[in-house]
């Protein structure tokens, strides 16, 4: 599995959270990742319920109090820590996590 640059711990801390397009030799895939009390976390950006992206604007996945984050289609929201969802048609569910490392300011990230 190659390592993927997607950004800076930098940036992702000034934006809380940021949105990444990595093109693999099987196609594109849509994440993003998250800096909260410290940390980093990275998902794919698609929603269990319709995998549809969760935000309408760019780099937006948080919801108004940045306690969750939010699918815009229909109001679901995750937990930031896990993806749990605690709340929406996808009840019970959970964002699909993606394996990311920091090494000096780089993210890193492992692709199957």
């Amino acid at each position: 599995m190659p390592d993927y640059r997607i950004g800076s711990l930098q940036e992702l801390r000034k934006a809380k959270t940021l949105e990444y397009l990595i093109s693999t030799d099987v196609g594109e895939r849509h994440l993003f990742a998250l800096y909260h009390d410290g940390q980093v976390y990275a998902y794919e950006n698609q929603c269990p319920h319709n995998q549809m992206p969760l935000n309408w604007n760019e780099h937006q996945f948080l919801d108004h109090g940045e306690q969750y984050l939010q699918c815009v289609n229909h109001g679901a929201l995750f937990t930031l820590t896990d993806g749990n969802c605690i709340y929406g048609p996808c009840l019970g569910e959970k964002l699909q996590s993606v394996s990311l490392q920091i090494v000096a300011d780089d993210l890193l990230i492992k692709l199957p």
